[in-house]
């Protein structure tokens, strides 16, 4: 088992929450709780799934109800480099179609040289 930690920064008019780690059923909820505390009319939430080791079925559900939040609000939900494990249960499940995904760049949260600002948050963003 994977430890799983989730961040959330600002990157310019996006919200980003990245993920680290197993997304299951103990964890699921967390996340679909720090995802849709973000969404507000017309915030883009980037979740950045690169860090993510494994996804079960509660999590890919865990994600899906929280983009259909996001569209209840007037908001969006786009997924970024979805890791393997993440792309191979969207596979699987028949939804890789089913998320919007951002392109655009997102820089790391999880900084590699662990430089973090006097606040907690990586260098370059903005703790929320």
């Amino acid at each position: 088992m994977s430890d799983f930690r989730c961040q959330v920064c600002r990157q310019g008019d996006l919200v980003i929450v990245a993920v680290q780690g197993d997304v299951d059923m103990a964890t699921a909820s967390e996340l679909s709780a720090t995802i849709t505390r973000q969404f507000g009319p017309e915030v883009p939430v980037v979740l950045d799934c690169s860090q993510i080791s494994f996804l079960d079925s509660m999590g890919l559900s865990a994600l899906v109800e929280a983009d259909r939040r996001a569209k209840a609000v007037g908001s969006r939900l786009l997924l970024s480099g979805p890791s393997a494990p993440v792309r191979r249960v969207m596979e699987l499940s028949g939804t890789e179609g089913y998320f919007a995904l951002w392109e655009g760049p997102v820089s790391p949260v999880w900084p590699a040289d662990g430089v973090r600002r006097p606040d907690g948050s990586p260098r370059g963003y903005q703790r929320l």
